[in-house]
């Protein structure tokens, strides 16, 4: 259905010249194999006009671009990509932010919503410019309500604590500052970091061959507080293109999404086959017989109650005689 999401964003390392044509064919096979409904990326070097000839070549991309300013084809770059087999795309809309860096997309989301996602990618190498572009963006978004996202998610290049990091090491204070200030104006939550509160993950490695690779989580989704229930599966994945950077994504639902449980538990096939498990099922099925026809001249809900004690009786009998049985076979392996 179209009102569940999946959104993610990687850092595609170049993306604009001739030479790097493969790396589109895979990000839309990623698209495609892992059902993306919309993903963002980053150092795209991608001008508007070769955007165009990629996007004739995959119907089923449609890239939403910001180059860089100064040199759109050679660094930098922010793109947003919809799935149009999976989201409303006809009907989206692109707002930039701020050139080359940041830009927002909003499309229809479920029957009635709006879904706005801001696509980052934050400079780097210069704390003072890092730390400026996220008192720019609170500004705008404090002046302008109408843009301000539902999900913020790009290459952040910087992290909120040291433990993002490997070594583990503190991120300068006005960075760090400058951006918990938007993300706390914006009401804004790091949702991987909530789902896995003691974890550690990286989505970006240094390739050294010298010296010790670094590790962090620079590459972030960020959600409203108040769409933090409708998400699910924060993900961290490799994703076989050429780059320094893991994917990040999300499954993202709205109130029309119908819930879908675990399913109800049953008894593997294979487990019949064995003597003793049908043993059981038949001398606890005649322990039902009894307690059943002890209780002929009761209601039904007493017999429906005898029922759904069998089944759990059951399901728990199964399981304790095939951990016996893992416990058996590990005993005569270690032997």
């Amino acid at each position: 259905t179209r009102a569940a999401l999946r959104i993610a964003s990687l850092n595609m390392k170049g993306g604009g010249s001739q030479g790097t044509a493969h790396k589109w064919r895979f990000i839309n096979q990623l698209v495609r194999d892992e059902s993306l409904s919309m993903i963002t990326l980053q150092e795209t070097h991608l001008t508007d006009e070769r955007r165009d000839e990629i996007q004739a070549d995959f119907d089923r991309l449609r890239i939403f671009n910001s180059p860089d300013a100064d040199a759109p084809s050679r660094r930098g770059g922010v793109a947003l990509i919809l799935n149009t087999h999976k989201t409303q795309w006809k009907e989206a809309d692109m707002k930039v932010l701020v050139q080359g860096r940041a830009i927002l997309i909003s499309l229809a989301w479920g029957e009635a919503a709006k879904l706005k996602v801001a696509a980052i990618y934050a400079p780097s190498g210069n704390n003072e410019v890092n730390k400026n572009f996220w008192t720019t963006l609170n500004t705008i978004w404090r002046r302008k309500p109408s843009l301000r996202p539902d999900f913020m998610l790009g290459d952040l290049n910087m992290v909120e604590s040291g433990i993002d990091r490997f070594p583990a090491s503190k991120d300068n204070d006005a960075v760090v500052e400058s951006f918990q200030q938007m993300t706390s104006d914006r009401k804004l939550v790091d949702g991987w970091r909530l789902a896995n509160p003691g974890g550690i993950d990286y989505t970006f490695s240094t390739r050294n061959t010298d010296r010790v690779n670094s590790r962090s989580r620079i590459d972030r989704i960020y959600t409203k507080e108040t769409h933090l229930h409708r998400c699910d599966e924060w993900k961290i994945s490799e994703t076989g293109l050429e780059t320094d950077h893991f994917m990040a994504s999300v499954y993202v639902t709205t109130k029309e999404t119908p819930y879908v449980g675990s399913g109800r538990r049953s008894i593997p096939d294979f487990v019949l086959d064995f003597t003793e498990v049908r043993t059981m099922i038949m001398a606890r099925a005649q322990v039902l017989e009894t307690e059943a026809l002890g209780t002929i001249e009761l209601s039904g809900p007493a017999l429906q109650v005898l029922w759904r004690k069998f089944k759990e009786d059951i399901l728990a009998l199964v399981n304790a005689y095939l951990k016996s049985r893992a416990i058996d076979l590990d005993t005569l392996i270690n032997k």
